[in-house]
């Protein structure tokens, strides 16, 4: 068999495996370098397709109204409930929009289903490590002891890379201790610590990103 024939079987083999290549899922995260997929995209304006100055009728325009649902919720466990509106219930791409005047405006909008395909302009979201998250602030991080009311909440990125509503940038995150069994009782509790604090540094990988969202500052 001479080298023409060999190299038009190599070619035919390598068209039909490309043929057979499944297509990506169609809300999967953008990888590095592609084009990020703006209904999946956190910025400091919008949460996906929605924007922090829309209101009730926008959200129907853009989701349909079959999407959206009122609940009562607790947002900070505190016993205090809202009203507030869930988009996409049960699906993976789920968020709730929280309002400063019930459909009229937004206060604050959030994801948290672990499986959630929202990322900010870092590719951070639900399930990104706190030794991910420094790696990208390239600072120590300052966070709340975990296991009561505020556990987890970022109270400072230390001028890093990263920046949050302290630090005047809407975007959001809070974290979650994911040792269900014998956790680290060392950092719970209402005290804050830094990550490079040596009971932190023992959980960096166990401690994710629980929530990710936006609210007016």
């Amino acid at each position: 068999m001479n080298q023409f024939i060999i190299l038009s079987l190599l070619a035919i083999v390598l068209q039909s495996c490309q043929a057979q290549t499944p297509a990506s899922p169609e809300n999967a995260p953008a990888k590095t370098g592609e084009t990020k997929d703006p209904r999946y995209t956190v910025t400091e304006k919008s949460f996906g397709l929605v924007k922090l100055t829309d209101n009730y009728q926008l959200l129907v325009t853009k989701y349909g109204s079959e999407n959206l649902s009122d609940e009562t919720l607790d947002q900070f466990e505190s016993g205090n409930t809202v009203t507030a509106t869930i988009v996409n219930k049960g699906k993976r791409d789920e968020f709730t929009i929280y309002w400063e005047s019930l459909h009229q405006t937004i206060s604050s909008i959030e994801a948290t289903n672990p499986e959630s395909p929202f990322r900010d302009e870092f590719g951070i979201g639900v399930g990104t490590t706190l030794e991910a998250l420094v790696r990208i602030n390239g600072k120590p991080i300052t966070c709340n002891g975990f296991l009561w009311e505020f556990g987890g909440l970022i109270t400072s990125f230390n001028q890093g890379k990263l920046k949050g509503p302290a630090e005047n940038r809407t975007v959001r995150y809070w974290l979650e201790l994911k040792e269900e069994t014998d956790p680290n009782m060392a950092i719970t509790g209402e005290g804050e610590f830094r990550s490079d604090f040596p009971e932190m540094k023992k959980s960096l990988k166990t401690i994710v990103v629980n929530n990710i969202g936006i609210s007016k500052l």
